[in-house]
């Protein structure tokens, strides 16, 4: 009976060391697969992203556009290809002097395109949200200092870059240089984005009514209030004066700062034109 008892023992004990071997053996086994499994989805991950960057490389598509691609810009050497959506992806920008980037100004994702005359327009793309499918938002008249609801449009990406490439600067502005100048040297305090901003107001509120226009003169109805380029009609100088201080929250003395900076550069290059015919 002992030694059927000690047989009996021992057999356990061998038993188990074989169920404990192939346990084993199993987990071994399943750590294994485990890791080939992940091995390849990892690989197949690298795959779909070198796709994806290759794609993006190419004309823009296969990425949501988000804070941290911003980040990461530039992410390519040389040159963007000609007319790629996101030229500051590459370490020497676009192909195109004239183009269409992406900027955050504190809380707003700006599609913006920077004019001729130095001036930047920008249509809001409500982080980000037009660039992935979404709207954004566009002042048809691209001062997005403007505040009035009418001027406001609801727009996708194709639109909102088509807008911004199509935008022809008013021609008053192509002198905002000596214009600025001639500012500073009055005393105004505004830098320059913010007095070319105003300045554009400046032509749009006021030039109408100096040059004498209204609406039926302009082959438009008469309760037309602006042509298409968004110059105002008003019924007088005052009247278009006030309307200009109102909409960009400025007192009088500003306003004649704007005024006289425009108008002594004028002046300027009239006696320069009369001496030169003199001459």
């Amino acid at each position: 009976e002992f030694v059927t008892r000690l047989f009996l023992l021992f057999f356990l004990i061998f038993f188990a060391r074989v169920l404990f071997a192939m346990s084993s053996s199993s987990v071994s086994s399943k750590k294994s697969a485990r890791k080939q499994r992940e091995k390849k989805n990892d690989e197949a991950e690298w795959r779909t992203f070198i796709v994806a960057l290759e794609q993006f490389k190419k004309d823009g598509t296969g990425s949501r556009i988000e804070d941290q691609l911003l980040k990461e810009f530039p992410l390519f050497h040389g040159k963007a290809p000609g007319g790629h959506p996101y030229p500051q992806a590459f370490t020497e920008g676009a192909t195109d002097n004239e183009y269409c980037y992406i900027e955050r100004v504190d809380d707003l994702v700006l599609l913006r395109r920077k004019l001729p005359s130095s001036r930047i327009i920008s249509i809001d793309t409500c982080d980000f949200a037009m660039l992935n499918g979404g709207t954004g938002i566009a002042h048809l008249n691209m001062n997005i200092g403007d505040k009035r609801v009418e001027i406001l449009k609801s727009v996708k990406e194709a639109e909102a870059r088509k807008m911004l490439m199509d935008f022809e600067e008013i021609s008053e502005m192509r002198a905002a240089p000596e214009f600025f100048a001639m500012y500073k040297s009055l005393g105004g305090s505004a830098d320059e984005v913010e007095y070319r901003r105003r300045l554009e107001s400046f032509f749009l509120h006021t030039l109408m009514s100096v040059l004498g226009y209204d609406a039926e003169i302009c082959g438009l109805p008469p309760t037309a209030t602006q042509d298409g380029k968004g110059y105002r009609f008003y019924a007088s100088r005052s009247e278009a004066q006030r309307a200009f201080m109102e909409a960009e929250q400025v007192e009088y003395d500003e306003f004649r700062r704007i005024f006289d900076s425009v108008d002594m550069v004028h002046m300027e290059h009239t006696f320069h034109i009369l001496v030169k015919r003199m001459g």
